[in-house]
């Protein structure tokens, strides 16, 4: 089970990869978002990264627009969205 404490005491390498698909295809938010430790709550975490995409600037925020399939398109007929876009639908 992942806790805050194991993501408040992980490598930033390891906190990227337990927070894999959090922000599709966009493992540079959960990168960033590891300098902001440690996280008090979960509430705590999400204004994290929020924070991140926020100051990201215009390119890299239109960076993950663009990388997040249809989720009405090609992708979902085909049955090929990530877990999360499917939740999403």
């Amino acid at each position: 089970m992942l806790t805050l404490d194991i993501l408040n005491s992980a490598s930033q390498a390891r906190f990227t990869e337990l927070l894999d698909g959090v922000y599709e295809h966009s493992p540079w938010i959960a990168e960033r978002a590891w300098s902001k430790r440690p996280f008090a709550t979960l509430a705590h975490l999400k204004r994290a990264l929020v924070e991140v995409l926020r100051e990201a600037g215009r390119e890299p925020q239109l960076g993950l627009i663009r990388a997040h399939p249809e989720l009405a398109g090609k992708a979902m007929v085909a049955k090929t969205l990530t877990a999360e876009s499917t939740n999403e639908q």
